[in-house]
């Protein structure tokens, strides 16, 4: 290829490219440091050169220690500074305490800050106005990364202090043991379709649909529910030859309406809770009436499962023993790397859950997922999900199928043992330095942390700065949580279970009677207030009563004194007439009174003045 003639890409032109221009470096590191080798072994720098193709006079300047910087612009931080940060994210996020990019730019700027205190050099990183200290920019994190390619940037896994605790090799160790043993004594080594796994999640109507296409610079991007804010909890069996037993879909509250079950998964038990979580009652239903009839008839089957108190009652024990089904109950808090239905089989659900949902939504605008159609659509997803190959990936990933305790994670084991050490107590680092202001028994700062990377990954002029995790004090409490893996049908258990279900009873009894008591107690006080209420209408009822019969006797002795009065006029005016004494004073009575009506007219004639207003008496 001719260099000097113009390159053609898709028939366009392009600048000829030099053939003139001269390499700056035209020999590798390892070149220089064979050579460098070979002169301090005796042979001259002039041979050396020419055998290992380096330049003369920079071999002799390596030899002499005059290029002690590296080629093109220098690092803010020394390579060891660098090296010491590089080693110390790894180590902290081994330890499972990640560290950030603004913390590390924190580390950065704290590092170059004593550097500059030093030297008396000026900063080249800038300075926050909040603090005043000097803190790296996004620049040199991305020549950081460039430069340390082992370092990027991850989301992280939540992890619970429970879980951290339950990741230790002890652990591990005590449940495999307790497997094989099952295994082996059983003779299900070789028999895959008899061993299997159950376990429930929750879905959500309100699907994240992952990241969208927009234009360019829009920050906003408004989006239409995907469902309503109703959820169902998902319930089924697998087994390590790779099928699905049994699924139960449980709704909260109520039903919904229509054939809600129309289309859903093969052979799905439908319930409902007030919760629209799992309970006792709905587990028992599920073991004994659903999971038992699609279980193959060769026994034992050996059911691994988590320790939820929703998955014991005294029934669901009963019937495993009668049935010869094996109940192994998972070491708590380790169903992220020791449940096949965790690993692999449920996330890949939900993705393809909402893959479906978007298709959806993208045919039809006006979709909407709901409890009426959520069957139908997680039966699309189930098929697609649940297939053979990912079933028996969910088995091989834990180790429950093949037997193989190596194939869990050992970032997790790393993280256990981390959160399982302690510091020493108060009084056993009373001698100790604080860390990091120096001070003798500092109440502020704690005890000294005991830096295992000093002199490892961290120099000693850092070992203040890079720090590794303050770790847990020791607790003198004992913990009655149960914290390794066990056989739910064994007498002990049911034993147990019984004792819990008559606990719960009396409980539910007591309730009922102090609920009748506190109803008791509520009518008396109400009667007490009712009474107290009558005592002091009463109080007051008396005088007013008193008043009113005194009114009403002098009311009766009046009365009885006017009829009497009228009683004896009666009679007298009886026996008057009787005697003829009435007739006789009858026409003097009238008399008299034309008397009187005459002297009252003449006594009211208006006077003489008056008379041309015609006015006359009334």
């Amino acid at each position: 290829m001719d260099l000097q003639q113009p390159l053609s890409v898709n028939g366009l032109g392009t600048t000829p490219i030099k053939s003139n221009v001269k390499a700056y470096k035209t020999y590798s590191d390892a070149q220089m440091q064979e050579a460098i080798s070979a002169v301090k072994e005796g042979l001259t720098p002039n041979k050396a050169s020419k055998l290992f193709k380096v330049p003369r006079k920079t071999l002799t300047d390596k030899l002499k220690g005059s290029h002690p910087l590296a080629h093109g612009g220098q690092t803010v931080l020394s390579k060891g500074d660098e090296l010491a940060l590089e080693s110390y994210v790894a180590q902290m996020a081994e330890w499972g305490h990640p560290i950030s990019v603004r913390i590390l730019k924190a580390l950065a700027g704290e590092i170059h800050e004593r550097e500059c205190k030093k030297s008396d050099a000026a900063p080249r990183f800038r300075e926050t106005k909040a603090t005043g200290r000097l803190v790296a920019g996004r620049k040199w994190w991305r020549s950081f990364k460039k430069r340390h390619p082992t370092i990027t940037h991850r989301a992280q896994d939540p992890l619970s202090r429970e879980r951290a605790k339950m990741s230790n090799q002890d652990v591990i160790d005590a449940f495999f043991k307790l497997y094989t043993d099952i295994l082996d004594k059983n003779n299900l080594r070789s028999k895959p379709h008899l061993i299997h796994n159950c376990d429930e999640t929750g879905i959500s109507m309100e699907i994240n649909r992952g990241r969208v296409l927009v234009p360019k610079g829009v920050r906003g991007v408004p989006s239409r529910s995907s469902g309503t804010k109703d959820r169902v909890t998902f319930h089924l069996a697998i087994t390590a030859e790779g099928k699905a037993l049994a699924p139960m879909i449980i709704y909260k509250q109520s039903f919904p309406s229509g054939a809600y079950a129309q289309k859903g998964p093969d052979n799905c038990l439908y319930a409902v809770s007030e919760s629209g979580f799992t309970d006792k009652d709905l587990f028992e239903k599920w073991f004994c009436n659903h999971y038992i009839r699609h279980i193959p008839k060769e026994r034992p089957v050996l059911l691994t499962m988590d320790q939820c108190e929703a998955h014991l009652s005294v029934k669901t024990i009963e019937t495993a023993m009668k049935e010869n089904v094996i109940l192994l109950g998972l070491p708590p808090h380790t169903s992220h790397f020791l449940q096949p239905l965790d690993k692999t089989c449920f996330s890949s659900l939900k993705d393809t859950l909402g893959n479906i949902v978007q298709g959806l939504i993208f045919e039809n605008a006006q979709f909407q997922l709901s409890k009426r159609n959520i069957s139908r659509v997680l039966n699309s997803a189930f098929e697609k999900a649940f297939t053979i190959p990912t079933v028996k990936k969910g088995f091989q990933a834990t180790g429950l199928y093949p037997v193989n305790p190596d194939v869990v994670p050992k970032r997790w084991l790393t993280v256990g043992e981390v959160a399982n050490q302690e510091t020493p107590t108060p009084k056993e680092s009373e001698d100790q330095t604080c860390q990091p202001c120096g001070a003798q028994g500092c109440q502020t700062c704690g005890p000294r942390r005991a830096h295992s990377l000093v002199g490892r990954l961290v120099p000693e002029e850092l070992a203040d700065l890079l720090v590794p995790p303050l770790l847990p004090q020791k607790k003198t409490r004992v913990s009655k949580e149960i914290k390794k893996a066990r056989v739910f049908t064994t007498q002990a258990v049911l034993e147990e279970q019984m004792e819990k279900k008559r606990k719960r009873e009396e409980r539910l009894a007591k309730k009922k009677t102090g609920t009748s008591a506190n109803a008791k107690r509520q009518k008396k006080t109400e009667d007490t207030e009712e009474r107290t209420t009558k005592g002091e209408a009463e109080e007051k009822v008396p005088e007013d009563r008193g008043e009113a019969e005194e009114r009403r006797s002098a009311h009766r002795m009046t009365s009885a004194n006017a009829a009497a009065k009228r009683q004896k006029k009666t009679e007298d005016t009886v026996e008057k007439t009787r005697k003829g004494e009435a007739e006789e004073k009858v026409p003097e009575d009238r008399g008299k009174a034309e008397e009187r009506r005459s002297a009252h007219r003449r006594l009211c004639r208006p006077p003489s003045y008056l008379k041309d207003y015609n006015i006359t008496c009334l």
